[in-house]
């Protein structure tokens, strides 16, 4: 299943990290993570059988990259010594698994002030302007990961 809406920007994000790192990107280093837990524990299995083959993980959200951290630990997997990981969104799950995970914060306070100021002129029949708003991320560095002097991504 390919990526839409934010997913796909942030997937376009990360491509363009890479360009601008001189890392060379394939589609291969994408892993669509399915809705269904049982599929996605599947895909950390097959990245658990490679583990030593990658650097680091890039989710599109933090709940996902919790979720692979608590998989990947109990696999006995150190994080970030074996393999880094980093979320998006800066939400409780960021805070809340151990380690706390580097992750892409945005500004949800301002992007719902936002939203509500849309809806109001939406209600008064009011026009719209700019539909399409992007924040500007940043990035928050916490326990997940660790510097790596090796090549990036998968070693092939």
């Amino acid at each position: 299943e390919e990526p839409v809406g934010v997913d796909l920007m942030r997937l376009r994000g990360v491509q363009s990290a890479f360009s601008e790192n001189n890392i060379t990107w394939t589609d291969d280093l994408f892993f669509p993570l399915s809705r269904s837990k049982q599929t996605r524990h599947e895909l950390y299995q097959h990245i658990y059988e490679e583990i030593s083959s990658w650097t680091a993980l890039f989710f599109a959200s933090d709940y996902y990259a919790a979720e692979a951290a608590v998989f990947f630990s109990e696999k006995g997997v150190r994080i970030p010594e074996d393999i880094s990981l980093v979320g998006f969104d800066d939400n409780f799950y960021a805070r809340m698994v151990q380690p706390s995970l580097t992750t892409m914060r945005q500004d949800v306070k301002k992007k719902g002030q936002l939203a509500i100021k849309r809806l109001l002129k939406l209600i008064k029949d009011e026009e719209v302007q700019d539909i399409n708003t992007r924040f500007e991320p940043e990035l928050i560095i916490r326990n997940s990961t660790k510097k790596r002097e090796e090549n990036y991504g998968k070693n092939n």
